[in-house]
Parts: C-alpha cells; structure tokens; sequence
C-alpha cells in the first residue's frame, strides 16, 4: 500500500526505493521457504543426521533466524518445540531445534496458523510417512 500512496503523489524515486525493498523481502521469504523444504524433505527421507552440531542462547537463535525473541517464547509456550535446558536452567537451542524452528518460521510466513503447525508437526513426529499435504 506505501508503494501505491507513495507513487500516487508522485514521488517515483521513493516508490522505486520501496518496490525494491520488497522485492528483496520476497526474495528473502523464498529462499527461507526452500530451505524449510529441503529440511521437511531430509526427515521425510530419514536422513535426520545433524550436519555440525551446536547450541545457541535463546537470544543468538532469535538473531539466526531473523525473529524475536518473543516468538520463540510463544511458539515454545504454544508447544511447538520443546527447549533442553543446561544445569543452569538457560535454553540451548541444538541443531535440530533449529531446522524444526525454520520449517516454523516458513509455515508461519505462510500464514499457517500455529495449531495447524502443531497438528503437522505432531504427526511428523509419529509417523514420517505421513501424508503432510492432507
């Protein structure tokens, strides 16, 4: 809508400036979206293995995956994920924590709503075979 308005009053460079902006937003939201797939097809095929293994705070996942803090808080308290916790009782957030988090992450910027997530999520979770299209 700002591109239109903006454009409307005649200020073309600035609706370019914004045009190109969110042309690079959807760029973005594709490339995101491809590799969610790719991860769906690796645990699909049961190829689960993690690649490097490794375990960031809550707040250095946020800062990876381009979301706040606050999402993670509700997508956890929504039971979409479950968190290990060290000794200490901070969160770590491992390798697969994260692949879950960025199929998420797509299904959400697709406009999923959370309990659907949960649903497709849980039935992953029992059976890999699953027909996730349904």
């Amino acid at each position: 809508m700002e591109i239109i308005k903006t454009s409307a009053t005649g200020n073309l460079m600035k609706a370019e400036s914004l045009a190109n902006e969110y042309l690079q937003q959807v760029i973005q939201e594709r490339l995101r979206a491809n590799e969610a797939i790719v991860i769906v097809r690796r645990l699909l095929s049961g190829d689960s293995a993690a690649t490097n293994e490794f375990s960031l705070t809550r707040k250095e996942t946020a800062d990876y995956l381009e979301i706040t803090m606050d999402t993670l808080r509700n997508w956890e308290l929504n039971g979409l994920l479950t968190i290990k916790r060290k000794q200490n009782g901070y969160r770590v957030y491992t390798d697969e924590d994260i692949r879950r988090l960025k199929i998420i992450r797509s299904l959400r910027c697709a406009n999923y709503s959370l309990s659907a997530i949960l649903r497709m999520l849980g039935e992953l979770d029992i059976n890999p075979d699953v027909c996730i299209k349904r």
